[in-house]
C-alpha cells in the first residue's frame, strides 16, 4: 500500500526519458533491454512539494470504505469503463518490467481490474481465499495519467509476491515499489523526482538505491531461494547481495513501524466522519438516480 512518504513529481523541461528502460514496444526479454532497465543517476530539476499521500491522516477503515464504495458505483452504474481497461492493460506491461528485473509473479493470484476510487491513496486488496488482486487508485489518478501510472507501478511490486496474512511490507518491499514507480514513470511520462524533504523516505531510497547498485538483478537472485520479498531475511542480504549487516537489518525492518508516527486523532475523527457521510449518501443516492 502506498504511504506518505516519497515525493510527487513534475514534468521535466524536454522530457527525458533516458533515465530508467526502454520502450514497451522492444523486445524485453534481450541483453541490450536489461541493460538499459538499469539505474543511471540523472539530474531532477526542483520538485513540487507534496508525497504520493499527502501528509493528512486517513482512517484506515474510511478509506477501505471508499474501497467498497468504488465497487458498489461499478455494479450499479451502467458507465464507460474504458479507461479501467487502459489502466488494466498498463498494469500488464508495467508487470512485464517487474518481473524482468525482480522475477516472476506469484500466478496462483488472479490479477482483477483496477479500480478508481476516492480514496487518498492507492491500496492493493489480496483476497487470499478466492487467489484474487485489486489495485484501487486514489481520487487524483482519475485527472492524473502520471499518478495513475506511479500508483500502478508501486503496487504492481506488492501483488509481485503477496505476504502472508497479517505480515505487512519491510523497508527492502515498499523500498523496490516505489523506486520501480518512479523510473518508470520518469521514462514513460518525463517526471521527475527529487530526495530531500523527508529524511526517513531519504533513508529507504538510498538503502534500496545502494542495493541495486551492486546488482540490478539481486532481487531477482534472492528470490530463487525465498520467493518473498517481504519474507527476505537479514541472513540472505548478507550472503547473496553481500551488503553489510546493519544495511540488511535495516532493510527487513518492518516499514509500517519505522514510518508510523502518533496521529492526531480529533483531525483525523472529523475528517473520517465527513468522507463516510459522503460516501454513505452517493451509495444511497445511486439507486434514485437510476430509477429517476
Amino acid at each position: 500500500m502506498v504511504r506518505s512518504v516519497f515525493p510527487l513529481a513534475r514534468k521535466q523541461s524536454g522530457s527525458k526519458s533516458e533515465c530508467f528502460g526502454t520502450p514497451l514496444n522492444k523486445d524485453l526479454s534481450s541483453p541490450a533491454v536489461v541493460s538499459s532497465l538499469s539505474w543511471r543517476p540523472c539530474h531532477f530539476p526542483t520538485l513540487l512539494a507534496g508525497y504520493i499521500v499527502r501528509s493528512m491522516r486517513t482512517l484506515r477503515l474510511m478509506e477501505n470504505l471508499l474501497a467498497i464504495e468504488a465497487e458498489t458505483k461499478f455494479l450499479l452504474r451502467a458507465s464507460d469503463r474504458s479507461y479501467e481497461e487502459t489502466l488494466m492493460q498498463e498494469l500488464l506491461r508495467v508487470f512485464k518490467e517487474a518481473e524482468l528485473l525482480f522475477g516472476p509473479r506469484d500466478a496462483s493470484y488472479q490479477l482483477s481490474i483496477p479500480r478508481l476510487t476516492e480514496c487518498a491513496s492507492s491500496r492493493t486488496y489480496i483476497l487470499r481465499p478466492l487467489r484474487k488482486t485489486r489495485i484501487y487508485l486514489s481520487r487524483e489518478s482519475r485527472t492524473k495519467p502520471w499518478l495513475a501510472s506511479l500508483e500502478l507501478a508501486h503496487e504492481a511490486i506488492h501483488v509481485l509476491t503477496p505476504g502472508t496474512f497479517g505480515s505487512g511490507p519491510t523497508i527492502l518491499e515498499e523500498g523496490l515499489a516505489e523506486w520501480f514507480a518512479q523510473k518508470y514513470v520518469s521514462r514513460i511520462h518525463g517526471m521527475s523526482f527529487e530526495r530531500g524533504s523527508n529524511p526517513k523516505a531519504d533513508a529507504v531510497m538510498r538503502a534500496v538505491s545502494m542495493l541495486l547498485s551492486k546488482n540490478q538483478l539481486v532481487i531477482k537472485h534472492l528470490r530463487t531461494r525465498q520467493p518473498v520479498i517481504s519474507m527476505i531475511d537479514e541472513k540472505l542480504l548478507v550472503e547473496v547481495a553481500g551488503i553489510e549487516l546493519n544495511q540488511a537489518k535495516f532493510l527487513c525492518t518492518d516499514f509500517l513501524s519505522y514510518w508510523r508516527t502518533p496521529p492526531p486523532w480529533s483531525g483525523v475523527a472529523a475528517q473520517g466522519a465527513e468522507r463516510l457521510a459522503a460516501c454513505l449518501r452517493t451509495i444511497w443516492n445511486e439507486p434514485l438516480k437510476r430509477r429517476s
